[in-house]
């Protein structure tokens, strides 16, 4: 699980391996490697069939690899002078597990974000698969904000929970490009907060995935989280480069977290939903873009 950004170029053009870089003067820590899988063969056209057929047939097939999991407390020593939340370092930590990661894909994930295909029935691993062979390299998300439609959470899995959502406005902007195929070199999440990977050659999907958010899930935490556990340790100098401004509106009190189901879509139509979204912003490119 890691993550990259757009790079500054003189950064892009040298990139420093992370065992020459240090973190607040300590030698970066290793990880536990993942076994790499080698990319299966492209499946070639014949007779002027589209490619994309043999190509999810490809993505079925992909090889299977053994779970593995790494944790890792940052920053290592405990919490940051002011139990402040620097995202800046946090995406440079990023950035270089990134690197030392043997992944064919890395996706940069928050703990209440789930990432789906944008077909069903299509495990996330096999849409990287895809895309990798028809030549991307990226992946964007279009984010579906999951919803308490009242206080009974507790505690457990909010995919169970949280049953109705809405779509996030829909632009280029925000769609998430958060999942990519490994590089050569180092990439940067810094410069766009960790949103949208960059690094030379990207190219990305055209059709994005479905990234499920489940930020809040009751008047309780949705309190506690914006009022007590972020707005009080945001990094004053990252606000002032322009980042964690999504609560500069609310104050204590002002917001009810809990919506009306009938103004939701319930979770069982959200494939469907996401096919009549996209259709929907194709007719409007094209009737902005006429040939």
């Amino acid at each position: 699980v890691a993550a990259a950004a757009a790079a500054d170029p003189d950064e892009m053009a040298q990139p420093v391996p992370p065992q020459q870089m240090l973190h607040r003067g300590l030698p970066l820590q290793e990880s536990t490697p993942v076994p790499r899988v080698e990319a299966p063969p492209a499946a070639a056209a014949a007779g002027g069939e589209s490619t994309l057929a043999p190509s999810l047939q490809v993505a079925a097939e992909a090889p299977q690899i053994p779970l593995q999991v790494t944790f890792e407390q940052y920053p290592r020593h405990g919490p940051l002078p002011g139990d402040n939340f620097a995202l800046y370092e946090f995406m440079r930590r990023k950035e270089a597990l990134a690197y030392e990661l043997e992944a064919d894909w890395l996706v940069n994930a928050d703990v209440d974000e789930f990432r789906v295909a944008p077909w069903p029935g299509v495990p996330l691993r096999q849409f990287f698969f895809l895309m990798q062979n028809l030549g991307f390299s990226a992946a964007s998300f279009d984010i579906a904000t999951f919803r308490p439609t009242d206080n009974s959470f507790r505690a457990g899995d909010p995919t169970t929970a949280l049953n109705y959502f809405h779509w996030n406005t829909f632009s280029e902007d925000m769609l998430q490009t958060r999942a990519w195929q490994q590089q050569q070199q180092m990439v940067n999440l810094r410069r766009t907060a960790g949103h949208a990977v960059e690094f030379p050659g990207r190219r990305v999907f055209p059709l994005a995935g479905i990234l499920r958010h489940y930020s809040v899930r009751s008047q309780e935490h949705g309190n506690k989280k914006i009022f007590k556990e972020r707005l009080a340790r945001f990094s004053k100098t990252e606000r002032s480069m322009g980042w964690h401004t999504q609560y500069n509106s609310v104050a204590p009190g002002s917001v009810d977290f809990i919506a009306d189901p009938q103004t939701l879509t319930h979770k069982v139509n959200l494939y469907a939903s996401y096919a009549e979204r996209v259709w929907q912003e194709m007719e409007r490119r094209a009737e902005e873009n006429p040939r």
